[in-house]
Formats: structure tokens, C-alpha cells, sequence
């Protein structure tokens, strides 16, 4: 999925992105290695990622830069 970042506290390493697609805002959290692919994370970012779902709903995953013109990969 492609969207954009609406929300990231970098203390706590965690976040909210917006689905293009439209919808809910999803949660997400950063580890080291993915915070470093993305760099300063900021509002209005445009990512791509994939939503895994847990038992407290869905979770954004796997974010990286820009956006994908295939999202069926």
C-alpha cells in the first residue's frame, strides 16, 4: 500500500500513516534499521508498506520511501 505519515513520535519511535487508498489511519513502530531507510521521518511523508493484521487491529510494516506504482507485489 502507498500513504503517507500523519503522525510519528521519533522518541518512541512510533506512528500513524494514512492509506491512499483512503480509510483509517494505521499504527505503526520503527526498529533501527527501518527509521535509517527512512530517514528523518516527517508529516506528510510519502511511504510504502504493508499492513499485517494483529488481535488490536491493523499495523503498518515493512515502511519504506515514496510510493510504488505496483502495489501488488
Amino acid at each position: 500500500m502507498n500513504g503517507e505519515i500523519v503522525w510519528y513520535n521519533a522518541s518512541k519511535r512510533y506512528g500513524f500513516v494514512r492509506p491512499s487508498e483512503g480509510g483509517a489511519e494505521i499504527i505503526f513502530y520503527l526498529d533501527e534499521a527501518e527509521e535509517a531507510l527512512l530517514g528523518p521521518v516527517s508529516r506528510g511523508q510519502a511511504v510504502h508498506f504493508m499492513v499485517r493484521q494483529e488481535s488490536s487491529g491493523p499495523v503498518a510494516i515493512r515502511l519504506a520511501p515514496g510510493h510504488l506504482l505496483d502495489d501488488s507485489i
